[in-house]
């Protein structure tokens, strides 16, 4: 019966191969080597222009602690040398600091370091959009805001900003680009017909990444309403080169067509028109201009166009 034995042996063989694979089994429980890898999230650095994002997949090192998590992904975020290739770029700089963080029912705190009021308008929306988004991708997160020295972050508007989520902010095309949009209900002063007075006109503006509302709002002068009854107290040709929002003073670069007045507008006009436009937004109380990049004491026969310079409705019809 060498056939039986032979059978004897495969059996024996085969039963003690299922014993040596189910105590292997038992040794490392289903799903441990997955759950070792740590959640994969995108993380959004900025692209090298920093005027879009780049999203990147990470995968966390910490499991299930919310505090470590936000930690390791601000850190990534703060330092991407470790973690990309050229073309990306750190979505927070240097010079902001995360003083702590703070997870109730779902609420997340960020507060962030003095030099987070340092950054312009531009950088400031890019950074809270990527920490936002790449923050609420963690487990037990719902919500997040952002304080500075434990004040409550202030928008553009001079409104404290609030819970964030991801209806927050609307990104355009998550695989590439972005867009961050903002609108809001400002109030722009044109030149009337004679261009001596100035009239007051709500319009709603809509901000994007590359545009902050502070740009918007000097670049929508030029487009007057229709109907004739306004005009615009720019000139045609005027760049705005750049525009910030730092304690309270409105910092704002022209390119040198603003010594090329409009037609027909006086001076006054055309400086009251910009100051009074943005003090709409409630950030700025004074404004500060340039003219690239340098102080000019007079705008032609207007003097003081190098001070600091506060709304003035005298001018107003």
């Amino acid at each position: 019966m060498t056939w039986f034995k032979d059978y004897k042996g495969i059996l024996v063989l085969l039963m003690a191969t299922i014993l040596l694979l189910a105590t292997a089994a038992c040794g490392r429980p289903d799903g441990q080597e997955d759950e070792h890898k740590g959640k994969t999230v995108t993380l959004y650095y900025l692209d090298a222009e920093g005027t879009g994002f780049v999203p990147v997949s990470y995968t966390l090192e910490n499991l299930k602690d919310p505090h470590a998590e936000t930690n390791e992904i601000l850190r990534v975020l703060s330092s991407p040398d470790e973690n990309r290739t050229s073309p990306y770029q750190a979505s927070i700089p240097k010079e902001v600091a995360v003083n702590s963080i703070e997870i109730l029912e779902g609420q997340e705190k960020i507060d962030f370091g003095a030099g987070y009021n340092r950054l312009d308008d531009v950088e400031e929306a890019m950074m809270r959009i990527s920490v936002v988004k790449s923050v609420l991708q963690i487990d037990g997160v719902d919500s997040v805001s952002f304080s500075v020295d434990d004040t409550s972050l202030i928008g553009t508007d001079g409104v404290p900003v609030g819970l964030m989520t991801d209806d927050t902010f609307i990104l355009d095309d998550e695989d590439s680009e972005s867009v961050y949009t903002t609108k809001k209900r400002v109030t722009l002063y044109y030149a009337d017909k004679s261009g001596k007075k100035m009239a007051a006109v709500d319009k709603t503006l809509t901000a994007t990444d590359n545009m902050p509302m502070t740009e918007c709002i000097l670049n929508e002068l030029k487009n007057p309403p229709e109907g004739g009854k306004y005009i615009s107290p720019l000139p045609p040709d005027l760049k705005i080169r750049q525009v910030q929002i730092r304690d309270n003073i409105c910092y704002v670069d022209l390119s040198s067509d603003i010594e090329t007045l409009a037609p027909d507008v006086d001076e006054q006009i055309t400086v009251y028109s910009m100051v009074n436009s943005l003090a709409s937004l409630n950030a700025s109380y004074q404004v500060q201009f340039t003219v690239e990049g340098k102080r000019r004491s007079k705008l032609n026969d207007f003097k003081g166009f190098d001070g600091l310079l506060s709304p003035d409705l005298s001018y107003s019809k």
